[in-house]
């Protein structure tokens, strides 16, 4: 049995699932979601209602996404950040940070995408762009990633390494994807 934390260790362990058995079946799964998220928008017909929904729901992906990350920031803490209410605990601020980073970041995605929709996500200029909009939320001191040995490096936001030179080798996974040091 592969340990818990050997799991995040291996390249493969951030490489998107392609799922080959049950296809039929998650396609179902997905015609039923886009079916009750439009039902969802028909009770919601408020423009200003459903902008007030998706701003919570940001900060709840915010919470769940650190957490999975393992930065535990309470929804009423993640509150207090987006009103510049920080903590004076190290820690806790950092985390409160991290958290206003993504929601502030993930605002800025929706709305390049409003914009321009046929936006390629998967192209690398878009993936650079989200990346240096995350880190433009965050302190320059921010702006490192920590190794498996706790060794620190720097980083430039939207830089993959082989072009910044900076910090650990970056490895390429599904169709030669670059790897960025952190995620959203």
């Amino acid at each position: 049995m592969t340990r818990p934390s050997s799991i995040a260790r291996r390249t493969t362990s951030m490489e998107p699932l392609l799922p080959t058995a049950g296809r039929g079946e998650l396609a179902e799964l997905s015609v039923d979601i886009f079916r009750k998220a439009g039902e969802l928008s028909a009770t919601l017909p408020s423009p200003s209602v459903r902008r007030g929904v998706a701003e919570l729901v940001r900060e709840m992906n915010s919470y769940y996404s650190n957490l999975i990350e393992g930065h535990k920031t309470l929804p009423r803490d993640i509150e207090r950040a987006l009103r510049d209410d920080l903590s004076d605990r190290e820690d806790d601020r950092r985390n409160q940070l991290l958290s206003v980073a993504h929601i502030r970041a993930e605002a800025a995605m929706r709305r390049r995408l409003a914009e321009h929709p046929q936006t390629g996500v998967f192209q690398s200029e878009f993936i650079q762009w989200i990346h240096r909009e995350f880190y433009a939320n965050l302190p320059p001191d921010e702006w490192f990633t920590t190794s498996v040995s706790g060794q620190r490096h720097p980083l430039e936001p939207g830089i993959p390494y082989p072009q910044c030179g900076r910090g650990p080798p970056h490895t390429t996974g599904l169709r030669g994807a670059r790897r960025f040091h952190a995620t959203l």
